[in-house]
């Protein structure tokens, strides 16, 4: 615990190897020391148990092709996630042709059930809920293409063929 030259003043280790300090004034070490750091007992092993081993795992640094490997993968994802929105979009909110079976499907039900139904109550929003109940699947919402096409073949066929 000497030191000599131009060292600069401050803590350094008081040689003891605990860990305390002492303070260098820049020419000798006064008496200000630090205590050494807290450290917890360790925990007692169980009987016969045998002590641990410090884990050795691979320590080598990956290759240059495992950092391209990381990149692709958020890339990959990104882009089906963006395909995936489009998608999903497209699906609640592109208008349809008329020609779609969807729509056939949906003035078929206007034509046999939705008409008689207009013809009672006058609303044909309501005739077509009606008719519609057991073509509507669970999954699909008001908003679904499948939905939509369904409704507007109905209101449709209800248009064409209800009485005015």
């Amino acid at each position: 615990m000497t030191h000599h030259g131009n060292v600069p003043a401050g803590w350094y280790d008081d040689g003891t190897g605990t860990g305390a300090q002492r303070w260098w004034d820049g020419q000798r070490w006064t008496e200000h020391r630090t205590s050494p750091p807290y450290r917890p007992a360790p925990y007692p092993r169980a009987p016969g148990a045998q002590p641990s081993t410090p884990w050795s795992g691979y320590t080598g640094a990956p290759g240059p092709a495992r950092g391209r490997s990381r990149k692709i993968l958020p890339i990959t994802l990104a882009v089906v996630a963006v395909l995936v929105v489009a998608f999903v979009t497209y699906s609640f909110f592109a208008p349809g042709d008329g020609n779609t079976e969807w729509y056939n499907e949906g003035y078929a039900a206007g034509r046999d059930g939705a008409v008689s139904l207009y013809n009672i109550s006058g609303n044909a929003e309501s005739a077509c809920n009606m008719a519609l109940l057991d073509k509507i699947k669970i999954g699909d919402s008001k908003r679904t293409r499948r939905a939509k096409e369904l409704k507007r073949g109905c209101l449709q066929a209800v248009k064409d063929l209800g009485e005015k």
